[in-house]
């Protein structure tokens, strides 16, 4: 009788009610109405009945970070050094074709440059520095007088726009996931005035189509200059002249007159694949401070295997680096820019990459030291916005058996805000009735590109937005509103 009360209390709780919270939100929940995109609501939610199950990182404690050691051989094989310190290059210097995802790596190696001590890497211009001694990773983020009073001559009026933007870019994670995974996370934005747009709608089930659109604000057709059906088809123009290639969004806060920062725990530089196609189009643009070499170390990056599942960015153990989860010394050298730049306008860019693999589970362990460092970094004169670019898309169990659950929230990822000041009551007005709407990146491009200036941008956050059919329409075959007839237009670039 015991276990029969058991399993019909599992089968309640565990099954019935597993996809009680999907609809949920920070302080409100998903709207179902014939105004909006009609986004079906799955009965049964397999990834939430399943949860914990391949948290290898639990299990195992070879791959736990606190118990894994420094191997000192790889200080010679791959930096060729014995000295006891060693500096990553400034990414920011290196080329286009240096920063494309191919060759990063390597070029990291063969510029980092060994020193005797800490200092003297410091007093060469070098940000992050390796101590082998205490096995740990250094970082300095050094001001540039001669930046700032540049930039100062660039700056507008902004009206009450805050000064500073954290922003906060998670891989892989659903809206429906972040809620799950992140509850500490999600109790950090819940205790600030926040705001959370629930039909954020990615273009493609990966990083490269979503985040060519947050970074340029540009899609697939912008470059072909025609909608297709077919994403393979031949049909790009030659290469753009340097004056025309797009330029980014970490250029446009440049020319807005702020201090920029990106630091990320992925061995590539800016968001996706910048590879040999996007160099024809657009400008790999690099922060004013970048922090991505420290990730091309051979204890995380596996120069052997690549990107495997077992090592390195896409693990589905932890991202370990000396002893600590990667995202550690991103978050540390996010506060080391602040610090640096403590009374300048400025905006820093901190890429997450802990949902990016087959379990589901690594997200685990960013949970409270992400909740830390947002509650840290919390000032009156800070915007903090989290976003992610698609949700869970790697296979595995939960991928294959996930159905309907799935399917939605590949498509569905989030924005969410914290202490967005300065809107006038008009803007305001809007940003709140858009929080239900159907978006796409391009509406939050363009919203950056107004709070970096202040100057009004048509089609973003802040405005009167089409009907949810129009951007469905505009998605095309991906997109998942089941009350709108959908096409078969493409935005994949292949």
């Amino acid at each position: 009788m015991i276990i029969v009360i058991y399993g019909r209390y599992q089968w309640d709780h565990k099954v019935l009610d597993s996809c009680k919270n999907w609809t949920k939100g920070l302080s409100s929940d998903l709207e179902q109405s014939d105004q909006y995109c009609e986004i079906e609501i799955p009965k049964t939610c397999l990834v939430e009945i399943i949860d914990r199950w391949q948290d290898f990182s639990a299990y195992l404690k070879a791959v736990q970070c606190e118990y894994q050691l420094t191997d000192h051989s790889l200080f010679q094989k791959y930096y060729h050094t014995n000295k006891s310190y060693i500096a990553f290059p400034l990414t920011k210097n290196f080329d286009t074709n240096d920063r494309k995802l191919w060759s990063l790596p390597d070029r990291v190696l063969e510029r980092s440059k060994g020193f005797d001590s800490l200092q003297e890497a410091y007093d060469s211009g070098y940000e992050s520095i390796i101590d082998t001694k205490r096995e740990t990773i250094v970082n300095k983020v050094k001001r540039d007088e001669k930046l700032v009073q540049e930039r100062k001559l660039l700056q507008k009026d902004r009206n009450n726009l805050n000064q500073n933007l954290l922003l906060v870019f998670t891989d892989t994670i659903s809206r429906q996931r972040a809620h799950f995974k992140l509850p500490e996370t999600m109790k950090y934005f819940k205790n600030q005035d926040h705001h959370e747009f629930f039909r954020l709608h990615a273009l493609e089930d990966r990083t490269m189509e979503n985040g060519f659109m947050f970074l340029y604000g540009k899609s697939r057709n912008d470059i072909s200059g025609t909608r297709t059906t077919n994403s393979y088809e031949e049909n790009y123009p030659p290469p753009f002249s340097y004056e025309d290639k797009f330029e980014s969004i970490i250029g446009y806060f440049k020319e807005q007159g702020f201090i920029t920062g990106y630091t990320s725990n992925i061995c590539e530089t800016n968001i996706f694949l910048q590879n040999n196609f996007f160099a024809d189009y657009v400008r790999n643009t690099p922060a004013d401070h970048e922090n991505v070499a420290m990730t091309c170390d051979p204890h995380l990056f596996d120069y052997i295997r690549g990107t495997e599942q077992f090592q390195g960015h896409f693990s589905i153990f932890r991202r370990c680096l000396y002893g600590k989860d990667s995202f550690e010394f991103t978050f540390d050298y996010a506060k080391q820019f602040f610090k640096a730049y403590n009374q300048d306008k400025k905006i820093m860019i901190v890429v997450l990459m802990d949902m990016h693999e087959g379990t589901g589970e690594v997200i685990n362990y960013l949970d409270k030291p992400l909740a830390k460092f947002l509650n840290e970094m919390h000032q009156d004169n800070t915007t903090v916005i989290m976003f992610s670019d698609h949700g869970p898309h790697l296979g595995g169990i939960k991928k294959k058996f996930g159905g309907v659950q799935i399917i939605n929230e590949i498509f569905n990822p989030f924005i969410m805000t914290a202490n967005l000041k300065g809107l006038n009551s008009y803007h305001k007005s809007k940003f709140e009735e858009n929080q239900q709407k159907l978006i796409t990146h391009l509406q939050f491009h363009n919203f950056l590109k107004y709070w970096a200036s202040g100057e009004y941008q048509s089609n973003s956050l802040i405005s009167k937005l089409p009907n949810d059919e129009v951007m469905c329409d505009f998605i095309g075959i991906n997109c998942i509103c089941k009350n709108y007839q959908k096409n078969n237009y493409t935005l994949r670039i292949d």
